[in-house]
């Protein structure tokens, strides 16, 4: 359904489960999920690594949400992570693998797994641990990037272009002092780019 993501190391993207109508069980899906960022590429700031477990009930081929109700047109999944200011003058990268399986004995409740059980995993169902149950390996995914918003060229010239065309060149100037720009840099950037 949607696959961003920016220089600040935020990301979304989500995505619909696809399965047969006479589908009845469970999908599982195991995270490994990675962020790291800092002022240099050998300066670690903060470092970030989860593994855990998300499971979505299926009947009749619909997936559902937690109160049973049908997320037919709504995304079921979404990998999101926000952009912050914190990471401004950072460089990082970010990354998350999903594998994906099927199974129709699953139980919630005798394998650990609550509603919002682990943080990240929003209000699905998840555990910090994987099931007993028999699974059936369906498919993996994974997304990742490594992202840059140090004060450079390159990342001026994004900006500006990204921001010209529902700014005037005085809030360019501002918007790019507010990502470690001086205002020397910042209007003879703007002057390049604007006119360019």
């Amino acid at each position: 359904m949607s696959d961003e993501s920016d220089d600040f190391g935020g990301f979304n993207r989500s995505f619909q489960w696809v399965c047969e109508p006479d589908m009845s069980g469970y999908i599982l899906q195991e995270i490994w999920r990675t962020e790291t960022y800092g002022t240099a590429d050998v300066a670690v700031e903060y470092e970030h690594n989860s593994h855990y477990w998300e499971a979505w009930e299926v009947r009749n081929g619909l997936v559902l949400d937690a109160n049973g109700a049908s997320l037919a047109g709504a995304p079921h999944d979404s990998w999101y992570n926000a952009p912050s200011a914190d990471r401004i003058g950072k460089v990082g990268s970010w990354a998350m693998k999903g594998n994906v399986f099927w199974s129709e004995d699953f139980n919630p409740a005798a394998e650990g797994f609550s509603f919002g059980g682990v943080p990240e995993a929003g209000s699905l169902l998840s555990s910090l641990s994987g099931p007993m149950c028999h699974l059936v390996g369906q498919f993996d995914h994974s997304r990742g990037r490594v992202w840059d918003a140090r004060p450079t060229e390159e990342f001026a010239r994004r900006w500006i272009l990204f921001l010209r065309s529902d700014f005037d060149a005085d809030d360019i100037t501002d918007e790019l002092q507010n990502y470690g720009f001086t205002a020397d840099e910042a209007r003879r950037h703007v002057k390049t780019y604007i006119t360019s």
